[in-house]
């Protein structure tokens, strides 16, 4: 799993966090009610006090988004990387673009395509919030794509109940769980923590104004 490295990082900190890494397929996470409910019946049930710090990148992102929204007694936080925008043009097109490029059948891609448009439209997350914004290119499914800083300004603009922090960095990538686990864990440590920071081992984050 790609993020074994980030929490081994963690672990290494001697700190006493309960992980929970849950493992979706696709067919489970194109059902936007289905996935949320599960995440929701799994912290419940399997995570401290009944509640959880939510670290997720990419569709885990939106998925994020989504169940903070609709439970937000089980979320203490949201720490999410890779959200990216979309408009109502790009609304027929999206399905099309994901079952081109990636190995999900097309029932599969107008369900993840819903959850993409649907996180677009949160108005209301009454939790604390980061949004990650890697400015790298990174290459998957053999297209070069990066994270939209536009996006995500855009989208911490609309929330109103809460103070959201956008962070971006010239060195992260979109998968940067993957290439920087290392800091990826200091930051989440940091976050939980609720300490600020514009520098860990020695890169450097730097805030968008929102």
């Amino acid at each position: 799993m790609e993020w074994i490295s980030t929490v081994r990082y963690i672990e290494q900190t001697k700190r006493p966090f309960h992980f929970l890494l849950p493992s979706l397929r696709a067919n489970q996470i194109s059902n936007d009610h289905y996935c949320v409910n599960l995440l929701a019946s799994l912290i419940q049930v399997e995570a401290i006090g009944g509640s959880a710090h939510v670290v997720a990148l990419c569709m885990g992102a939106h998925i994020a988004i989504l169940l903070a929204t609709r439970w937000p007694n089980l979320v203490k936080s949201l720490n999410i990387s890779g959200i990216n925008g979309f408009s109502i043009l790009t609304k027929p097109l999206l399905p099309v673009g994901l079952f081109l490029f990636f190995p999900f059948s097309f029932a599969e891609c107008r369900g993840l395509s819903k959850i993409l448009l649907s996180s677009r439209n949160v108005q209301s997350l009454p939790v604390r919030t980061l949004i990650n914004v890697g400015l790298s290119p990174c290459r998957i499914a053999g297209i070069n794509t990066h994270d939209d800083p536009k996006a995500a300004k855009d989208f911490a603009k609309q929330i109103r109940d809460q103070k959201v922090v956008v962070k971006a960095g010239e060195w992260m990538k979109h998968r940067w769980n993957v290439r920087d686990p290392n800091v990826y864990a200091a930051e989440i440590v940091s976050w939980i923590d609720d300490k600020p920071f514009s520098e860990l081992l020695g890169r450097q984050f730097v805030d968008l104004i929102i």
